[in-house]
């Protein structure tokens, strides 16, 4: 639904990166999920994320278990990203009114990934609302 979109957007952060600033740090909590706007990140397994590219995914498996990030995100240019909070997403998602929305990608972590899209969905229906 729409306006599940439109919550996950507004609270969307913009996060400015410089050459060689570490994004993620290993062993850290696993906080927030990231969609690169501008620029190149290098994430786990020397993967390069680049405009529309979303990682740190795994926060949404691993909140609150007491889990920490097996990884280090660096960014190799000067870019922009959006972050959002993983407790946000979940409690967005457990809302009543999108319960059978968002109950398969509770239940099957091959889903998670999709959030990642749901952001960057949610970054462009917010850059459009704010325009108009």
């Amino acid at each position: 639904p729409k306006t599940f979109y439109y919550t996950v957007a507004m609270n969307l952060e913009m996060v400015l990166f410089a050459p060689m600033e570490s994004v993620i740090e290993p062993h850290e909590e696993p906080l927030k999920v990231f969609v690169v706007i501008s620029g190149v990140v290098m994430s786990k397994n020397m993967r390069m994320k680049r405009s529309g590219a979303s990682f740190g995914e795994d926060a949404l498996s691993a909140w609150r278990s007491g889990l920490k990030r097996g990884y280090q995100a660096t960014a190799l240019t000067h870019g922009r990203m959006y972050s959002v909070k993983v407790e946000t997403v979940l409690k967005v998602m457990h809302r009543v009114q999108y319960s059978s929305f968002a109950q398969p990608a509770m239940e099957n972590v091959a889903l998670l990934r999709a959030v990642g899209l749901l952001c960057w969905f949610g970054q462009t229906l917010k850059t459009s609302i704010l325009e108009s």
